[in-house]
């Protein structure tokens, strides 16, 4: 792993070096310094989902069985709690990706079929959020003394916040976007861990470029902000890409998680040379600030292929337009679904699995209109995406 210490400098990077170069970007183009706050990433050890399904082959079992729960109609409670439930959302919602912003809908509805009274207050975040405002949201949140809490879990700081609900056991704690239970919390532990698995999807993005380009490839790796996220997908991509094609890494820069500092870090790593065949992007806004960046530059450097991750409504009309050459797609509401089930089985006393993970599929500028149209139909069957 790449270690953070001292003022840090764009340099070339040839196959024989396995360092990192890493570096924050602001929207005026200035280089940050990094913090001690900024340098404490991820350093929790948690468990691979496939690994963990292995040591705990019941979870499998109640995982699979959401799984089915999710892909079919709602079934109401039969005795609906005399109160409603009282819900809390601090997200991330402030981006580009429609990830977020479709969540609190498709809970909602979905809490509405199964006829389960409920209110629900969402505090939406920027990505970049300093962490005393996140605490501040959260503590809001919190005060309200809500039934479930459910929020994400990134970075160090997140993670510390965390501890205190998990203690106080008073609010039952549901993890999105997060698909690797943490060792640390066996006792007590969240409600679930739900979501669409980072280290799986990013390993279809890998299989899929390895086979495309040929070995000794050349590529560069923007990152979001420092954490799970960037972990999990930026440093899977560069794993599963220099073990298995040979391929050189030429750079990789973390971001501010905004298109604007994505468009800034790809000016940077078009700068130098020699070119990357691609630029692995973390996140959709990341792709859409490195595709403003490729376009600008178009008649200058050579085609640059470039992925997106998520398979959203923006990642589509690009794939669509050509910008991205290909993304994993997430069946973007089978996580909202999933969350207002586990809130159904728990209101029955039955098991919730601990960890769930949604359906993902590769698609490319090959995939037939026809079939991409019934993945869009299926992914957002609830919240519905704008053609």
């Amino acid at each position: 792993m790449p270690t953070n210490s001292g003022p840090l400098r764009s340099l070339h990077l040839d196959s024989s070096m396995r360092t990192l170069l890493f570096c924050f970007i602001s929207t005026l183009g200035w280089l940050w310094q990094l913090n001690a706050q900024a340098a404490e990433t991820w350093n929790y050890p948690y468990w691979h989902l496939s690994d963990y399904f292995a040591a705990h082959p019941e979870q499998k079992i109640l995982s699979d069985a959401l799984a089915q729960t999710v892909s079919a109609p709602a079934v109401a409670l039969t005795s609906p709690p005399s109160n409603p439930v009282k819900i809390m959302i601090v997200q991330p919602g402030n981006q580009v990706s429609g990830y977020w912003k479709t969540n609190a809908d498709v809970i909602s509805q979905r809490l509405n079929e199964l006829q389960i009274p409920f209110t629900l207050h969402v505090f939406n975040l920027r990505p970049d959020e300093p962490p005393r405002q996140q605490e501040a949201k959260l503590a809001l949140a919190l005060n309200q003394h809500p039934d479930y809490l459910i929020t994400t879990l990134d970075s160090m700081p997140d993670k510390k916040m965390l501890d205190r609900v998990l203690i106080d056991g008073k609010t039952k704690l549901i993890l999105q976007n997060i698909t690797t239970p943490l060792k640390e919390w066996d006792t007590p532990k969240p409600l679930m861990y739900v979501g669409f698995d980072h280290e799986l999807g990013t390993q279809l993005l890998a299989d899929h470029y390895l086979t495309i380009l040929p070995k000794h490839s050349r590529f560069s790796v923007v990152y979001w902000l420092p954490g799970y996220v960037s972990q999990t997908r930026g440093d899977t991509f560069i794993n599963q890409m220099e073990q298995k094609g040979e391929w050189q890494l030429l750079s990789a820069f973390y971001t501010e998680g905004t298109r604007s500092s994505a468009y800034q870090t790809t000016e940077r790593i078009l700068a130098q040379s020699p070119q990357p065949s691609m630029i692995f992007a973390a996140a959709t806004d990341l792709a859409v600030g490195i595709s403003d960046a490729l376009a600008h530059h178009s008649t200058q450097h050579g085609t640059v292929l470039l992925n997106g991750w998520g398979g959203g409504d923006k990642e589509l009309e690009m794939l669509k337009q050509g910008l991205i050459e290909a993304t994993v797609m997430r069946m973007n509401d089978d996580s909202g679904i999933a969350i207002a089930e586990a809130i159904h089985l728990d209101l029955q006393h039955q098991p919730v699995p601990q960890v769930f993970s949604g359906k993902m599929v590769l698609v490319t500028s090959h995939t037939p209109a026809t079939e991409l149209q019934s993945l869009r139909q299926h992914a957002f069957r609830y919240s519905g995406i704008q053609q």
